[in-house]
């Protein structure tokens, strides 16, 4: 099998794969193509690999972003309460729902990087 055939077929292998298709569909592809055994294993475990990195990646997007959020809404807290000496309600309100949404997004983001693997259905639109 020429290195452009296989290449052309690892392409719609993966594509299957990052739009969530089932593994026997994937291998299913890959008879039809004649590839099978362990030609078969290798190219669906490269394809694999690519699906879990695009979602580990978006986890980490999502981990720093919310890491951000978390410490700027933090920081404008202490710098109110600290340098002003005072906090009034908006900026309690603010700083409260920067706090919490950049909690909420850097523990989401960690927790997609970990469950990656097990994660479902298309990696297309993944950022929520």
């Amino acid at each position: 099998m020429s290195p452009a055939l296989r290449e052309s077929i690892y392409r719609s292998v993966e594509r299957a794969v990052l739009w969530g298709e089932s593994r026997e569909k994937v291998f299913k592809i890959l008879e039809v193509n004649g590839l099978v055994g362990s030609e078969a294993e290798e190219l669906y475990a490269r394809a694999r690999a690519e699906r879990i990195s695009v979602l580990r990646g978006e986890g980490m997007r999502r981990a720093i972003r919310g890491f951000m959020v978390w410490t700027l809404a933090l920081s404008l807290f202490l710098w109110f309460w600290h340098d002003l000496g005072f906090i009034t309600g908006r900026v309690l309100m603010l700083t409260s729902v920067g706090f919490l949404v950049g909690f909420w997004w850097f523990f989401d983001g960690l927790l997609r990087m970990l469950f990656a693997p097990t994660r479902t259905g298309s990696v297309v639109g993944v950022e929520d």
